[in-house]
């Protein structure tokens, strides 16, 4: 349980360690991100599913944000970004045969920068130097893999941008191996 909601509370995290290549029709240049965003709101859903005695046990989650105290400055040349401040994460975890589990946690913004570029509709950001901010996050797990994480511009303008992230992976508690999955929308807005 743990586990849920540490990684759930990370979920904006994730955003700054993917590289990925999509080809899209309409592509979006670096320069239209360039520029600070306010976090509006960040939103996610998924389930995680653990084996004990060959029984599948699958704990679904969602989460919305509030308190949104974060922003993320996309520099050009050369093409950096780097994220400060905080929200909170009210994250929803429903067990089997269990009443729902409700919990606030506060997310900081990683330390550091990367590198992005924007291929197609992807959002490819440079290298993992939020990873293991991540890792320290997940109490107790072992094995953590993260086998896909997409990040998609699903809507960008000069006042908004909206990011999808699909995220899949695996991780081990006590020798007890789980997958997870979610879907996260972020939403932010231009800074004036």
């Amino acid at each position: 349980m743990k586990f849920l909601k540490l990684l759930f509370a990370a979920t904006l995290l994730l955003f700054v360690s993917c590289d990925l290549d999509d080809g899209n029709d309409n592509p979006i240049n670096n320069n239209s991100i360039a520029g600070t965003w306010n976090l509006v709101s960040v939103e996610f859903d998924g389930n995680a599913t653990t084996t004990v005695q060959n029984i599948p046990i699958v704990t679904s989650f969602d989460s919305v944000s509030k308190d949104e105290n974060f922003d993320c400055v996309f520099e050009e040349g050369p093409e950096t970004v780097s994220c400060s401040g905080s929200y909170t994460s009210v994250l929803t975890i429903r067990v089997p045969s269990l009443d729902d589990i409700v919990e606030e946690t506060q997310v900081q913004a990683p330390s550091g920068s990367t590198t992005y570029q924007i291929s197609g509709n992807e959002l490819v950001l440079g290298n993992n130097i939020f990873q293991p901010d991540i890792v320290d996050l997940i109490e107790g797990a072992q094995n953590i893999s993260f086998r896909e994480n997409k990040i998609t511009i699903l809507n960008i303008t000069s006042q908004t941008l909206v990011l999808e992230i699909t995220t899949e992976g695996s991780f081990d508690v006590e020798g007890t191996p789980s997958i997870f999955n979610f879907n996260s929308t972020i939403s932010f807005e231009k800074a004036n």
